[in-house]
């Protein structure tokens, strides 16, 4: 399934696959210090090398990894270029951690996180707000993401060049009585004629950095039961 970043219905959007590196499948953990007893999954930011293969990656907790043997990811096309990801990966046992913050890791799997511009409304432009299914709505814990999941609805449509977009437009800022600045963000999704057969949970990265130094952040999305309001603290 390909899925666009969309700043509004009459934009142009910018196709991001939506890709792994490897398939990471168990059914359960070991016991012990087992092979995925120390599996686990970050939202980070990787970046490649000069070939493009996979280098390093901060997570949301601000731990720097290396990723051993440097594999390469599909979706992530472009040299020295950092990306917002998921990344399934293993970290050391305590027994062979030695504290070192950039030590290498084996990751099994790096999926891309959808990472939206926040585009300003302007009146007179209609907003494209197909219903998906939130799931989760939280703010990283470095504070520079407020992160989603949610469930699209999708089938094969028999056509390559048709693809959904998502995208988030800052509607307005609003000043609350205690004096702190709330950003009102709508949520925005185009199904396109994509059928609707089956759901696909996917992921999306707001940088707070774009909310106008908004102490909160309420996010408006259209969901299949009628709209959703969630509003986060953002410092």
């Amino acid at each position: 399934m390909t899925i666009k970043s969309l700043s509004c219905a009459a934009a142009t959007a910018i196709a991001i696959a939506t890709a792994a590196l490897t398939a990471c499948t168990t059914e359960q953990y070991d016991a012990g210090d087992g092979k995925y007893s120390y599996l686990r999954s970050d939202f980070a930011e990787v970046t490649t090398d000069g070939q493009a293969r996979m280098s390093s990656f901060v997570t949301d907790e601000s731990q720097t990894w290396h990723a051993a043997g440097t594999p390469r990811v599909s979706w992530m096309t472009k040299s020295d270029t950092t990306y917002r990801a998921l990344v399934y990966y293993a970290t050391p046992s305590p027994q062979q951690h030695r504290g070192t913050a950039a030590e290498p890791v084996k990751v099994y799997s790096a999926r891309n996180v959808l990472c939206p511009d926040i585009k300003s409304w302007h009146i007179g432009t209609s907003l494209k707000t197909d219903p998906v299914t939130p799931v989760a709505l939280w703010l990283s814990s470095n504070r520079k993401y407020l992160n989603m999941s949610f469930d699209l609805k999708t089938g094969n449509s028999g056509s390559e060049t048709e693809a959904q977009s998502i995208g988030a437009v800052l509607t307005e800022m609003t000043r609350n009585a205690d004096g702190t600045l709330t950003a009102h963000i709508t949520f925005c999704h185009d199904q396109a004629n994509v059928p609707q057969y089956y759901s696909v949970r996917q992921y999306a990265s707001l940088a707070v950095a774009q909310m106008h130094d908004a102490d909160s952040a309420a996010i408006k999305i259209n969901s299949y039961n009628g709209k959703v309001v969630k509003t986060i603290c953002l410092k």
